[in-house]
């Protein structure tokens, strides 16, 4: 498993290089020597530009005027496209736009786009915008979009970009935000918002239990590898969903030994909050074990129990092991099955 993890991340650091460099092999070499595999893999981390690009983009914004180089800035911190109005908005002292359009085009910075969207000519011109921005001046263009933001989650991203330190009470903003996400299945938007919400938190304890519920969210979002390169970084959360969402990982990367030893010690404390899940897990493991009459009883006590998962599939545990329950839901393995 560890051999296709490690490619599964080369592969995957290789798209981003294609994509954020467009395929120039100078700027994909540079960014190799300078980043380590697993940055370059990992979606929520941003890619800077290399020095080889940095060199030539210096000179681009010097020929033009403090608006058109403000509208640019406004449009590094607004990210791959945006509407002008909002860029403006966002910037502040531009008092003619399409002039300062017009400047910052003239000089290969931005580039018009259909429905009267504006953006940079390339991936690495955004991010050498980007990373040419002062800390304060960065702040502060955040702190801006934020208020213009039209979605919650948006809004909160650019104040944790803005932030100059911990700030427990935005951490909780985006765990709860987190929260309503996952419960209408956007795992990843969730897992990203909780990454930030770490980052964000002065209490060790609070990192680390932040960081297991990225960990479940990627790994129930479906990126098993992903998660797999989570599970290997330094966490001492000791509470026993961990054990849990470690025992999921397990059994999802085909280690079933661990996995039974995992999700028997999570079922131990059965709390509320996730020994649907746990009990769930344990009849998949008996399932793919060939102990169809185990799996049976186990999705039966995931049925049972006062919290049910939210991906939690039990019923479709019962339908293949033989046993098809009363009120499965629609569009499951037991209706598939009755029609088969």
């Amino acid at each position: 498993m560890e051999n296709t993890e490690t490619g599964a991340a080369a592969g995957r650091a290789a798209a981003r290089l294609r994509d954020h460099t467009l395929g120039n092999p100078l700027h994909a070499r540079a960014l190799l020597a300078a980043l380590p595999v697993h940055v370059l893999a990992d979606p929520g981390t941003r890619l800077p530009a290399p020095g080889t690009y940095l060199r030539s983009f210096v000179r681009r914004p010097h020929s033009c005027t403090p608006a058109a180089r403000r509208l640019v800035a406004a449009c590094a911190v607004l990210g791959e496209k945006c509407p002008l109005h909002g860029a403006v908005s966002v910037a502040g002292g531009v008092d003619e736009p399409l002039d300062a359009l017009e400047e910052a085009v003239g000089a290969g910075l931005l580039r018009e786009l259909p429905g009267r969207l504006i953006g940079f000519t390339e991936p690495l011109a955004l991010a050498a915008a980007y990373d040419g921005l002062g800390a304060g001046v960065r702040a502060r263009l955040h702190l801006a979009a934020a208020r213009l933001a039209e979605e919650t989650g948006t809004a909160l991203r650019h104040r944790a970009a803005a932030a100059g330190g911990p700030d427990e009470a935005l951490a909780e903003e985006l765990a709860g935000f987190a929260a309503k996400a996952a419960q209408h299945g956007q795992w990843q938007e969730a897992a990203a918002h909780l990454d930030l919400a770490a980052g964000l938190t002065e209490s060790a304890a609070r990192r680390d239990e932040l960081a297991t519920a990225v960990l479940e969210h990627v790994l129930v979002g479906g990126d098993v590898v992903r998660a797999a390169e989570l599970a290997a970084t330094r966490n001492a959360d000791p509470r026993p969903v961990r054990r849990y969402v470690l025992g999921r990982l397990a059994l999802a990367s085909g280690r079933f030994d661990e996995a039974a030893e995992l999700l028997a010690e999570a079922w131990r404390h059965r709390e509320p909050g996730f020994a649907a899940d746990v009990a769930e897990q344990l009849a998949w493991l008996h399932l793919v074990n060939g102990d169809r009459e185990a799996a049976v009883s186990w999705a039966g006590l995931a049925i049972e129990q006062p919290i049910a998962g939210a991906v939690a599939r039990p019923y479709d545990v019962l339908a293949l092991g033989g046993a098809p329950g009363a009120g499965a839901p629609p569009g499951g393995l037991t209706a598939a099955l009755a029609h088969g």
